[in-house]
């Protein structure tokens, strides 16, 4: 699924993650999570940047995580992908 064939945001879908049937979660919180790791990330570097930047820094770590647990990261970003596809799309 490309990028523009993704509904817009909807802060308040509420979609239960695949196991977690937590029917109060919604995007808007998903983002607000994301948000505040990216923060917290830039504090910890120290660091005033772009939430873009700030973004693309944390996920380039996180891919580092994953080569140091020898966890596939194609796969987890695969995965990661059809996680949000199918929250954003509801």
């Amino acid at each position: 699924m490309s990028q523009s064939s993704i509904p817009a945001h909807d802060a308040d879908l509420i979609v239960p993650a695949d196991g977690w049937d937590n029917y109060s979660w919604t995007n808007g919180d998903r983002a607000d999570s994301a948000r505040q790791a990216i923060e917290y990330f830039g504090q910890q570097r120290g660091e005033d940047e772009d939430e873009e930047t700030l973004s693309i820094d944390l996920i380039t770590n996180i891919l580092h995580f994953l080569h140091s647990q020898q966890i596939e990261s194609e796969q987890a970003l695969n995965m990661a992908r059809m996680h949000f596809e199918a929250e954003a799309a509801g």
